[in-house]
């Protein structure tokens, strides 16, 4: 009995959650535009189908099989979807110790710990993805942001900005925004996120 209710207030939980189903990378794209604009892997139609449901199916393969990266990665994007950062970073995790470079788990760990404000956690993982491919300019310019914006390491940032400016195998638009960075922090109109949380 106690179990079935500790079900239905889950259930209930989630789908109160759906109206909180909003999605912040617009919102910073519009503020500091291609920052972490590539967030979430995959885009779920929440009308199509239940979102509680969904979660239980992928709930009952994931008991079936812990390693299942697929569904792993399905329910670190439906909670991303609800901004239930915690939540995702929890299948994320488990998805990162299955695959330690797949670079979607990785792009989506920094974005779910930059949401949550932990911007030295958000680094940890962009600099892996930096390690693995040397050429990701989107990982570096989120890096460089986040040096030059958040944690006071403006040298490394306007050196990181930098090398995306000069590179011709940037993307165009990336470079521009990286020269409009650079820019600020010269001057020093810096404008970020708020403070950092530390637990």
């Amino acid at each position: 009995m106690m179990q079935n209710n500790r079900r239905k207030f889950f259930f209930l939980f989630l789908i109160l959650n759906l109206i909180f189903m909003l999605f912040y990378v617009l919102y910073y794209k519009i503020e500091n535009p291609s920052i972490f604009k590539k967030s979430v892997s995959e885009k779920i139609d929440s009308n199509s189908q239940d979102m509680a449901t969904m979660i239980s199916e992928y709930m009952k393969r994931l008991k079936k099989d812990p390693k299942d990266i697929q569904t792993l990665k399905s329910l670190g994007t439906i909670f991303m979807q609800m901004r239930a950062w915690d939540k995702a970073i929890f299948f994320w995790k488990r998805a990162v110790s299955i695959r330690p470079k797949d670079m979607e788990v990785l792009t989506n760990l920094s974005t779910c710990y930059f949401f949550l404000k932990k911007y030295k956690q958000a680094t940890v993982y962009l600099k892996r993805l930096i390690q693995i491919d040397p050429d990701n300019y989107m990982a570096k310019f989120n890096l460089a942001y986040l040096y030059g914006y958040v944690l006071n390491k403006k040298k490394d940032a306007r050196r990181i900005f930098s090398q995306i400016i000069l590179s011709k195998d940037a993307p165009e638009n990336l470079r521009q925004d990286a020269k409009n960075m650079l820019k600020k922090l010269t001057t020093n109109n810096v404008k970020g996120p708020e403070k950092e949380k530390t637990k």
